[in-house]
């Protein structure tokens, strides 16, 4: 049996950084933050645990952001279309993640 890993090129979607990027999107304007924890069911709050990354709409704009991070409240977190599951990058990887 042979196994074969695909390196990890690069992520698909820029990584979410309140400064950097609230100043880009928003500018001077005044923008609410919600954690990303009050964006999830209670079940969703003890499975993010096990994510370094999920995937958040922000605008119309898809970002990789840490489940310990604050967003514009109007955000979305991105999830599966059949199943409803969190979309992300889990902390440990498993091997057959394709980025």
């Amino acid at each position: 049996m042979a196994v074969a890993f695909r390196p990890q090129v690069g992520l698909p979607y820029p990584v979410w950084t309140n400064d950097k990027d609230l100043k880009l999107r928003y500018g001077a304007t005044v923008v609410s933050l919600i954690p990303i924890q009050g964006l999830l069911s209670i079940a969703e709050r003890h499975l993010i645990e096990k994510y370094g990354y999920i995937q958040v709409m922000i605008g119309v704009r898809i970002y990789f952001a840490s489940p310990e991070d604050w967003v514009p409240e109007n955000s979305n977190v991105v999830r599966e279309k059949v199943s409803g599951t969190l979309l992300g990058i889990p902390k440990v990887p498993d091997g057959f993640n394709i980025w």
